[in-house]
């Protein structure tokens, strides 16, 4: 069983489609994923004493995203993950965090 999903959420308000994925609330800092893919940044909240643990995942520019979501590099790896959305008719057990970022973003975007 993955670790449970807190939140998920996914908004075009700033000019590009940025979504979020929370896993845990904990201390944190930001930092930068860095991916050898251009048109989208992805941030990182790491527990702020190891910088290690990634507590949530925010991606600026998803929709560019979405066209690398199958290469491995493209978002870090934080574990198996469950989530469930009863709006997007979603229930994911054991995914990884490309599988589902992939997921919710072909619902919301298509």
């Amino acid at each position: 069983m993955g670790k449970q999903i807190l939140g998920f959420s996914v908004e075009d308000s700033v000019g590009y489609v940025e979504a979020t994925c929370v896993i845990e609330r904990k201390p944190n800092v930001v930092d930068e994923f860095e991916t050898p893919y251009e048109g989208f940044e992805v941030l990182i909240d790491v527990d702020e004493d190891t910088e290690e643990n990634i507590y949530a995942v925010a991606v600026n520019g998803a929709d560019k995203l979405l066209k690398v979501i199958d290469q491995e590099d493209c978002l870090p790896d934080v574990g198996l993950l469950d989530y469930k959305n009863n709006d997007l008719e979603l229930s994911l057990q054991d995914v990884t965090l490309r599988q589902l970022y992939k997921e919710v973003l072909i619902k919301v975007l298509r």
